[in-house]
């Protein structure tokens, strides 16, 4: 079990009650249990036995489950002060980012203990439970600032102390508006507010204007007090995520348009799906450029790779920052429109989108005109999956492209989608053949590795080594091109153990062109018999060899390679790409840390 990986004695000493949940596992087993607040649960459980546990037992309040709290990935400490009819407890739980667990700790308190505003709670909403319509939070950390919503008055009061006694910033909603709330979040904003007046517990995040004028990323959270069942007041805790927002940045996005990748954005919307983190209407568009092929075969790859980014960049214009835009293919796009309330807000957007893609572009001598087709699907009325709303929208995109193109098509089950329920649809064909082409996890899994570390020699003998337990290597290595010499040197090489290092310690440009001039056009080169190169695959006992080529400008300035030595199996297609792909990815890190460096 997960409690294995930790001291149990130090909690076991401090507290009355503990229980360790994991999320990987999903599941939960408790270390002890001195005054039976686990009674009705045995030893190991099961995460939602756990959770369905403590939502009737101490989190009362229907529009708050434990499951909001656990959702934002706190990384410390959180307290809560709860009573039921017999007892008063605090409960404090960790997060353990490392081994993803969390350790609640339950404690039976006396009655004296200090709750946030407990008087104003207790004298108000006594007719709906009092204390128990309100869970507290005090977040134990300096850097998370506090707030409280009084919903009649329309006042959203900040505090930087946990107590709420200081307060340092009163305002209106408008105010904060006009003051606190950058243009491309105010649609955001004003979801909060209007989800703490309708009774909803959410999790929003924005970015809030600091006096300083600085505008750092902050996930607000919060507990409603109800009067009459109706909401009466929120408060809440603002934590601040500017640097999580900017490493995930990093991970989660498209090297090309910064718009987020394909994995990521499954995964982002299958988790609100999932979480019940929609309220209200959503949509999913899958947008393709018609005619594109013709401009990669026309006005060439880099061409089209400068129109890609500038579509990208004027489909980010056209929504809102808390929507989810992503390429997802070679010439695709696709974005998740959260809690929209208004169909002729979609169809604005889509015009507006069908109007940005259609452009017209010329080589001299022929013009080539490229426009958006564009299938729509609707949650909850299509599907409440990613699966089955991609499907729908696929169905509406073909659609689109049948009834002659540059138009969008929203789903209905009139359309003839036989062929696409029969057979698998061309969103699952991109993730299938994009999953042939690189291994994603273990390619972004590399790329932090990488950028985790600040020791390069470090970290490329890690990543090399990882490279060859998962792909079979014997030998990885970065050859650098010293242009005024004009000779190539080891700049690392990582062997697997009993293989020698290379006995080439530098070689001629010249002399390499024996293999250089035989790579293909985009700087790769595959060799599996030592025909042409008998000296070097001789000499480095080398059974296959994989090179890839990293320009600078017009000429190679590293050559990054994997040697094969103890066997002639096949490089399989995916195993080639993942490796040319994670070459990029180390080359780029190697030229911008020489860069930094100023050498």
């Amino acid at each position: 079990m997960v409690s294995k990986q930790l001291n149990k004695d130090i909690f076991k000493k401090k507290h009355q009650a503990v229980a360790v949940l994991s999320m990987v596992r999903n599941s939960c087993e408790i270390l002890n249990d001195s005054i039976d607040y686990f009674a009705e649960l045995p030893q190991h459980c099961s995460l939602k036995a756990f959770l369905d546990h403590e939502d009737k037992k101490v989190y009362v309040n229907e529009h708050c489950k434990l499951k909001y709290h656990l959702n934002t990935g706190i990384q410390d400490k959180v307290a809560i002060n709860v009573t039921d009819e017999e007892n008063q407890y605090i409960i404090n739980f960790y997060y353990c980012n490392d081994i993803a667990i969390y350790i609640y700790c339950i404690d039976m308190i006396s009655t004296n203990t200090i709750f946030l505003d407990v008087k104003e709670q207790t004298d108000e909403f006594d007719g709906v439970g009092g204390r128990q319509s309100l869970t507290n939070i005090m977040v134990m950390l300096c850097k998370n600032g506090f707030f409280d919503y009084d919903i009649e008055k329309d006042i959203i009061t900040f505090y930087k102390d946990f107590f709420m006694t200081k307060p340092y910033s009163v305002l209106t909603t408008q105010e904060c508006l006009e003051r606190r709330i950058i243009d491309k979040d105010v649609e955001v904003f004003q979801d909060f507010i209007d989800s703490m007046r309708n009774g909803e517990v959410s999790i929003f995040d924005f970015r809030l204007l600091a006096p300083t004028g600085k505008a750092p990323w902050v996930s607000v959270l919060y507990d409603i007090a109800f009067e009459n069942n109706k909401p009466k007041k929120a408060y809440g805790i603002v934590k601040d995520i500017d640097a999580e927002v900017k490493y995930r940045f990093r991970s989660e996005r498209d090297l090309l348009t910064g718009c987020y990748n394909k994995v990521t954005a499954e995964d982002l919307i299958t988790d609100l799906l999932k979480g019940n983190f929609v309220q209200g209407t959503c949509y999913l568009l899958l947008i393709d450029i018609d005619n594109f092929k013709a401009i990669n075969d026309n006005l060439g790859h880099a061409y089209g790779d400068l129109i890609l980014t500038t579509l990208a960049e004027r489909l980010t214009e056209i929504f809102r920052e808390v929507d989810i835009v992503a390429r997802i293919g070679g010439d695709e796009f696709l974005v998740f429109l959260k809690n929209f309330k208004l169909e002729s807000v979609l169809l604005d957007r889509l015009d507006k989108i069908i109007s940005a893609f259609n452009n017209t572009y010329s080589d001299g001598t022929t013009t080539y005109e490229i426009s958006a087709s564009i299938g729509v699907s609707c949650y909850p009325r299509d599907g409440d999956t990613f699966k089955q709303l991609s499907k729908r929208a696929d169905v509406a995109m073909y659609n689109a492209k049948r009834h002659g193109k540059n138009q969008y098509a929203i789903y209905s089950s009139k359309m003839d989608s036989d062929n696409v329920e029969a057979h698998i649809t061309r969103f699952e064909t991109i993730k299938r053949n994009s999953g042939q082409f690189i291994d994603v996890k273990i390619c972004f899994s590399i790329f932090q590795m990488l950028y985790d570390s600040h020791d390069i020699n470090h970290s490329i003998n890690r990543a090399f080594e990882a490279i060859s337990k998962l792909f079979q290597v014997d030998r990885c290595y970065v050859m650098r091109l010293d242009y005024k010499t004009n000779m190539f040197y080891h700049q690392h090489q990582w062997c697997k153990e009993g293989v020698p290092l290379s006995h080439i310690q530098e070689i001629s440009f010249d002399k390499a062109r024996v293999i250089i001039d035989r790579y293909d056009e985009k700087g790769i080169g595959l060799f599996t018999s030592n025909e042409g190169v008998e000296d070097i695959f001789g000499k480095d006992y080398i059974k296959s060899m994989l090179n890839c080529s990293i320009r600078k400008g017009d000429d190679i300035n590293l050559v990054i390679g994997y040697d094969k030595c103890n066997e002639t199996s096949e490089w399989e297609p995916k195993t080639i790409n993942s490796l040319v792909f994670l070459s990029k990815i180390i080359g780029v890190y190697l030229v911008g840390r020489q860069i930094e460096g100023g050498k």
